[in-house]
């Protein structure tokens, strides 16, 4: 089994075996307490370990031959390994900006003006930078890493994750009762990261008409953790459970019906 496979089976097993858990916490005896906090602390753990464990299957090809060499007919073999657990699409960059990616032709594309770039050609690893894809114009997290030989950059690996599918799965695995929904925003709180609604992921939640829940982001934003309440245009009542990624900074929240 190559390193890559190994390092791609472990992954796949640490994502399995917080499923498992989060799956057990919500078929506890509907007397416990905090089933929202419980799976909030689980959804952030599926993000975070989602992210940093691509980060980490990314550095195992960064690592290889292929990777250094700058290849692509060896290296895209390693990428379109990876790309499965990413949900999204795996790419090379070269120094200048230029970058392929397995199953998309970027002929005349770059990445060069993107901000992360320059922190990847500095020797950062990136972990959930937001952008819309180039090549996709889907919403995606950035996770990539720098190649380097002999002490110097001359590339770097990547995944652009699909927030619409990254949401799919976590809605999916959580498992959440009806009425209940899951959403994250930004740093800023300006943008939806990830919601349960494809069509809100990138919005920013204050345009949503409904000014008690631009205070409940506010209150987000002062607090790293805690409770919140807001109505919807709508009338309806919504109560949330929120906590910050210390990993990503996202605030990331558990929406249910107000009691």
């Amino acid at each position: 089994m190559s390193r890559t496979m190994s390092g791609m089976l472990f992954i796949s097993m640490l994502l399995l075996s917080i499923s498992f858990a989060v799956r057990a916490a919500n078929a506890a005896p509907a007397g416990m307490t905090l089933p929202a906090e419980v799976s909030l602390r689980a959804m952030v753990s599926l993000i975070e370990c989602q992210l940093t464990s691509n980060a980490q299957a990314l550095r195992i090809v960064a690592a290889s031959e292929a990777a250094s060499s700058g290849n692509w007919e060896k290296l895209a073999p390693l990428l379109a390994e990876v790309q499965p657990v990413t949900s999204g699409l795996t790419w090379y960059a070269r120094p200048d900006g230029t970058y392929r990616a397995v199953g998309a032709d970027t002929a005349g594309l770059s990445l060069k003006d993107r901000p992360y770039f320059a922190r990847l050609l500095a020797g950062e690893t990136v972990i959930g930078e937001l952008v819309k894809g180039k090549f996709t114009g889907c919403s995606s997290a950035v996770v990539a890493v720098p190649v380097i030989r002999d002490k110097q950059v001359v590339g770097a690996v990547g995944a652009s994750i699909y927030l619409n599918e990254l949401s799919s799965r976590l809605t999916t695995i959580l498992n959440l009762p009806n009425g209940w929904g899951i959403w994250s925003l930004d740093s800023s709180g300006k943008i939806t990261v990830l919601h349960a609604i494809s069509e809100r992921i990138f919005l920013d939640p204050s345009e949503g008409g409904s000014p008690s829940l631009i205070m409940a982001v506010h209150r987000m934003l002062r607090k790293p953790s805690g409770l919140a309440a807001y109505t919807w245009t709508d009338g309806n009542k919504r109560e949330v459970t929120f906590r910050r990624s210390e990993v990503l900074k996202w605030i990331v929240v558990i929406d249910s019906p107000a009691k």
